[in-house]
């Protein structure tokens, strides 16, 4: 499912996570595209807590998000490419298709791959702190010598 420009996810990653509208969001009772409104949540605010969704089917053309109000009792709105503030799911934990691929990938690599990524590390910081202990002493040698 696309949230954003760019940003695609698995709508169960989305269950459990707070929706902020980008533009007004328009709230039904019924999850249907015919359904009257019930009003809207302003642009940047939360729409709600994800509690489930229902995909496109009889009078839906499109997924709508399901939250449930202080008293337990189910509102819905629609999803539309754009509509959702994508970085305020991120933020809360949601990753795009493409990192949770990356996530998984790295999650299944084979020990050798782990260990020479661990001495690339290694070898850099290794580097660095070489560079330091030859340079830091010229540098200070330099100033003394120019300071008497």
């Amino acid at each position: 499912m696309q949230i954003g420009a760019g940003e695609i996810t698995s709508v169960d990653a989305v269950i459990g996570r707070t929706l902020y509208g980008l533009q007004d969001v328009e709230l039904k009772r019924i999850a249907a595209d015919a359904a009257p409104s019930i009003g809207s949540a302003p642009a940047g605010t939360p729409v709600g807590v994800v509690h489930s969704y229902l995909l496109p089917g009889s009078g839906r053309s499109s997924l709508y998000w399901m939250f449930l109000d202080q008293g337990g009792n189910a509102y819905y709105a629609e999803h539309a490419t754009g509509r959702f503030d994508f970085d305020a799911l991120h933020a809360q934990g949601v990753l795009t298709t493409e990192e949770q691929i990356e996530a998984e990938a790295e999650k299944n690599k084979p020990l050798e791959d782990k260990l020479i990524d661990a001495g690339k590390w290694i070898a850099i910081a290794a580097l660095v702190v070489f560079a330091g202990v030859q340079l830091v002493p010229k540098l200070f040698s330099s100033s003394s010598s120019q300071s008497s």
